[in-house]
Formats: C-alpha cells, structure tokens, sequence
C-alpha cells in the first residue's frame, strides 16, 4: 500500500519542483514476466511527478516510446509483441495520409558557402494510434542538381502508398548543385557526398525525435530514386569516417563511423553507381571499387527498367553481383520496356518494396529476445530517469506458436461492432485458455477464461473506440496475438 505524505511534505515537494528539481532520488523500477512476452512495470513515485513516460528497447537497440501514464500512476503492463512485420505488406490498410510539412531537420552550408537549412515533409497513416511505427526515409532524384521532396511524382506516390500501409514516410531535401559545377559523372562525386551526408542527419532526426511521432528507432528503412538511389546506396555502404566533411552537421561524420543502428533495408531504384562513383574509399581522389562493400551492410532491393538510358540498367545488375559477392541479402528486379522512374509501375513495385522490408524485417524480431525498460518522469522543469530493468522472454517473438497461421482467424478485421468472432481448431490449446485485447499501451481492455470450441464468438462488455488494439489467445502451452482494428 502507497502511503500519502503528509501536507508539508507535498508543499516542499512542490516548492522544489518549482525550482527544477524533479525528484530527489532516482525512480525505482521492477519489471515481472507475466507470461511469455507480457511484462508489468513497478516503479517509486519519490515525487509529485506530473506523469511518467515508458520506454523500451531491444538489445542492441534503442530506446523508443511505448507509453505514458497521468500523475500518481505507478504501473505499466507491456505486451511486446514485435510488430507483425506482415501486417505491413497490404495496401491502404489505411484509407487517408497526414501530412506536415516544411520541418526542418539541418543547417549546413553549400558547395558555394552559403547557409542553408534543410527540411522534411512527413507523411503518417491517419488515425492510426500505434505507438513505435516503423519508418521509411524517401530521397528525391534528379541528378543533384534538380528535383524536389515535394513535387517529385514518384516520391509524393510512394510516400502515400507506405503510410497507407502503415509506415511513417519522411521525404527529405538535400543540397542541390548546378550543372556547371559537374561536368562530368566523376564531377558528381563531391554532391553525392553531400547528399549522403544529408541523408545521414535526416536519419539522426529520426532517432532523436521518434517519440515525438511514434517512430521505432530500430526499424529504419530508406528508399530513394535515381540521384536518391544513389544516395540510399552509399549511406547503406559507406561506414566512415570522413575526413572530407567539413560544415555543420555532416563534420560530425568526420573521426566517427556511421551510425546505422536501426537501418534494416534499403530500396535503389533505378539509380545504380557508375564505376567512378562505386567507391567511396580515402585519401582522395576515392574513385577505387575495392573495398566499398561488406557483409554487414544493409540488405538492399534494386528496381530498374530495361529500357533506361538515363541511368543504365546495367549499373543496379553490377550493384547486385556486387552485393552478392559481398554476402549482402540483395534482390534485383528488371522491368521489361520500363524507362527512368518505371512510371506506371507503382502498385508492383510497391508490393516489391513492402515484402522485401517486411522479410528484413522479420529477421531482425527473430533475434529479439530480451527488451530493457526504463521510466522517465515527465515535467516541465526538467526529466528524472528510472534503472534500467531487463526482461528475457521464453519464446521467440516473431513465431506464430500455431503451426498453420491460419488455425486462428480474427473476424471481421476492421470490427465495427462489439462482437469479435475468432475461429479456433481446438487441439491446439487442449485445455482452457485466456483471450484477452490490450491498448496498444499495453492497458488490458477485456480478459476472460473459455473453452476449447471448434468456432468461438467472444462478446465484449462494452463497445470498444475506433483504434488499434491486440488480441491475445493464451494457454499453458501455446498464445497467439494478433492486430484488431476497430473503425
């Protein structure tokens, strides 16, 4: 039992919170297995906080949002789950896009040494309460000398098409400079440089403001077109340091390696290197094709039209002999009679897109099997952070425990009404089990014992409101949890 302090007591507290002192001690925090991937969070309320934020990250990975609670709460339950990297492959699972634009996200100077700022526009299925989404970062092209975030075909479409998946898309400016500068394809080796290093900062906002837009910092994917391609290319390749970046932000790069902590794909489309610009390897000139690759880069799909003479085919055919020579995970794929940007292409090259992340994807929750927590006080006046606590989990949790997915069905999927059908074969549970549906938060909405039964019609006590939710079957010896989308 939590015992309330006395009146002077919360009179001091407030006084020295005024001040900015938000707790005199550090939060305490205990987490307990419930079950297999089903975690509760303790923690000490040593202040009169006004409210607490929960984060999570895998190992090896970073901490991103998952939740948030008012003052004087001082518990958490947490379903980790791994978003069900599938779930993301169908189109316009959402049926409208939110979109903000002109974020800034980088000051650097130009080729010219003028200051310029840099900005993104970011695109997120609407009405989508999701906590930690993945996010797809999206490089216009035009030979870095032209072309825009905001008014590229392809890159306006694609962006659309993924939030209506499920994605966060951000498409992102970089610095530009005129042909004159570049008169030759080993002339375009300094802005591609630049481009790279823009897109890197790009990613680094991604990370440091994820909680603000419910992004998962450990699931990263980039994509980009012609010049974008390009530059995708060599931020998956190139690992640093380097020692030519000269302005702010890039400089940063300059004695540090990369850091491409949660890239898990990366889409070139019809932007293959030519020779001169294959490597990226000092002291200059770094036009060497030896040592650019590595298997640990990051797994790449290329997509280019036979029929390209901008930028010909035959440079993304070498990109994944290339890729395969190095051990790197790679898919190519040629469109027959398609020309620069395979215009009218889209939908098929989406459904390309969307698979080949989602199997990278998956990869990547497969080696997930432990998360650690921490507890950050929210006030204005400043932040107080919790222990860090650990939680191992007793089975994988990218495996369906059923052995044919389709030995459950949740039905219907979007759900307009109070009743949630679930079909079930019942040897697979053998004994009584629990079914139970939780925010996205991880607050349980609805729990409730039944019996094994061939088709089994679960009806809640009250209407739940338009969202996302999770849906678990569990039982001693298997669970399942599954998307529910109420609308």
């Amino acid at each position: 039992m939590k015992t309330l302090p006395l009146k002077s007591e919360v009179d001091n507290k407030k006084k020295s919170a005024k001040k900015g002192i938000t707790s005199l001690n550090p939060i305490k925090l205990d987490v307990l297995q419930i079950n297999s991937n089903l975690v509760n969070l303790t923690w000490s309320d040593s202040a009169l906080e006004d409210g607490y934020t929960i984060q999570r990250k895998p190992s090896g990975g970073l901490y991103t949002q998952i939740g948030s609670v008012g003052t004087n709460v001082t518990t958490f339950n947490d379903v980790a789950p791994c978003l069900n990297s599938n779930d993301f492959i169908a189109a316009d699972r959402f049926s409208a896009v939110k979109l903000t634009s002109n974020i800034k996200f980088a000051d650097v100077t130009n080729y010219k040494g003028i200051a310029t700022s840099l900005n993104l526009d970011v695109y997120e299925p609407a009405d989508d309460n999701t906590q930690a989404r993945p996010v797809i970062i999206w490089i216009h092209g035009g030979g870095f000398r032209t072309g825009s975030s905001k008014t590229q075909g392809y890159i306006v479409n694609y962006s659309n098409r993924f939030a209506k998946r499920g994605y966060v898309c951000i498409s992102i400016e970089y610095r530009l400079r005129d042909r004159s500068s570049m008169p030759t394809q080993s002339d375009e080796f300094p802005a591609l440089q630049d481009a790279a290093r823009d897109a890197n900062a790009a990613i680094n906002w991604v990370k440091t403001n994820a909680a603000t837009y419910r992004i998962d910092p450990n699931l990263i994917f980039i994509a980009g077109g012609s010049a974008g391609g390009r530059t995708t290319q060599t931020v998956c390749q190139f690992d640093g340091p380097d020692p030519t970046a000269i302005y702010a932000p890039e400089n940063q790069y300059k004695n540090a390696l990369w850091d491409k902590m949660g890239l898990i794909a990366n889409a070139t489309l019809w932007g293959g290197l030519e020779p001169e610009m294959r490597g990226w390897v000092y002291p200059s000139p770094p036009y060497s094709t030896a040592n650019y690759l590595q298997a640990t880069n990051v797994p790449t799909i290329a997509i280019h039209g036979d029929a390209d003479t901008t930028i010909l085919p035959q440079n993304s055919i070498d990109l994944n002999n290339a890729l395969i020579a190095a051990k790197v995970t790679t898919e190519l794929h040629i469109i027959p009679g398609a020309t620069h940007s395979c215009l009218g292409k889209e939908e098929t090259i989406s459904e390309w897109i969307a698979a080949f992340f989602a199997k990278e994807w998956s990869k990547v929750n497969a080696k997930v099997n432990s998360f650690t927590y921490r507890v950050v006080s929210n006030n204005t006046t400043g932040h107080t952070y919790s222990n860090e606590a650990s939680m191992e989990y007793s089975s994988n949790l990218n495996t369906p425990n059923f052995s044919n997915k389709n030995d459950v069905l949740v039905y219907p999927n979007p759900n307009d009404s109070r009743n949630i059908s679930v079909n079930l074969k019942a040897f697979h549970l053998m004994n009584q089990f629990d079914v139970a549906i939780y925010s996205l938060e991880g607050q349980q909405l609805f729990s409730k014992k039944y019996q094994p039964t061939e088709n089994l019609k679960i009806e809640l006590n009250s209407k739940l409101s338009k969202g996302i939710y999770l849906i678990s079957l569990r039982s001693e010896k298997t669970s399942f949890t599954k998307k529910l989308i109420i609308n």
